[in-house]
């Protein structure tokens, strides 16, 4: 019996031919870009704080007068702490102080399932569900983080 002819599927096809002048100008794009995006990556590690994104600087501890600040300032924003999810009991939870690229210190808060009735928050359009807010530390807790 004979095996029947199966077409190949789209991802193994070749392409079509590519002279050698093609091949070469796409060769130095793509070296091109990836010099661009070295540099880039190169001149913001120069920036005090970069360190491949935002990383957690620290965990402030309860009790300290900043943390109870980063509170109150979320309360103000997002409303009081009633918009506890009915179903799952997700409610905000503090995810750790930050400092960003341009070495701006915040505090980061979290709330998993927010629920679409709870206070609209200014400045996020979709301020319900899976809602994350970032507070600025105070002058205070700059000028003295641990206090």
């Amino acid at each position: 019996m004979i095996a029947p002819i199966r077409p190949q599927p789209s991802h193994t096809r070749s392409l079509p031919p590519v002279n050698r002048s093609t091949f070469r100008r796409i060769t130095r794009q793509r070296e091109a870009s990836r010099r661009r995006m070295a540099s880039r990556l190169d001149s913001r590690k120069a920036l005090p704080g970069f360190d491949e994104g935002p990383s957690v600087e620290c965990y402030l501890t309860p009790g300290q007068a900043e943390l109870e600040r980063a509170w109150q300032a979320l309360a103000f924003h997002a409303g009081d702490y009633s918009d506890r999810d009915p179903d799952s009991g997700a409610a905000w939870q503090y995810m750790g102080t930050f400092r960003d690229r341009l070495g701006n210190v915040a505090h980061q808060f979290r709330h998993r399932n927010r629920p679409a009735g709870a206070k609209p928050i200014p400045g996020i359009p979709r301020s319900y569900g899976r809602v994350s807010v970032t507070i600025p530390a105070t002058r205070a807790y700059l000028a003295d983080p641990q206090g």
